[in-house]
């Protein structure tokens, strides 16, 4: 579950939507219509990934990555044959592709390019 902070829509179609899990704070495409300040649950999905592979860290983390310009993301894998992530209290689907190494409850590190999100 998080809540909705900020909505921008540069288009009619389009919602640049602002979240935060209580701790970690995550922007999103969308074209659902949604309202700041209400709760919403689902799979946000990640893309353009980079640098997907095991973490030593075993805690949650969002950053940002200097050196491509992507978000930066720690989580732990809680289903690998889906590529579902938990990061915070956000579940992550990572589009791209997944180490065969990586097994759900290992911790990942990777860079999103850009998130989606729909209800």
């Amino acid at each position: 579950m998080f809540t909705i902070l900020e909505i921008q829509r540069p288009t009619d179609w389009d919602n640049v939507v602002t979240v935060s899990d209580g701790t970690f704070v995550l922007t999103f495409d969308t074209h659902d219509k949604l309202e700041v300040g209400s709760e919403i649950d689902g799979i946000i999905d990640a893309w353009d990934i980079d640098n997907l592979y095991k973490s030593d860290l075993h805690e949650f983390h969002i950053g940002f990555n200097e050196m491509n310009q992507k978000q930066y993301l720690n989580g732990q894998v809680i289903d690998a044959s889906k590529h579902l992530v938990l990061v915070g209290k956000y579940k992550i689907e990572v589009f791209g592709e997944f180490p065969g190494d990586i097994m759900t409850g290992d911790f990942v590190e990777f860079d999103v390019g850009h998130f989606n999100f729909y209800l």
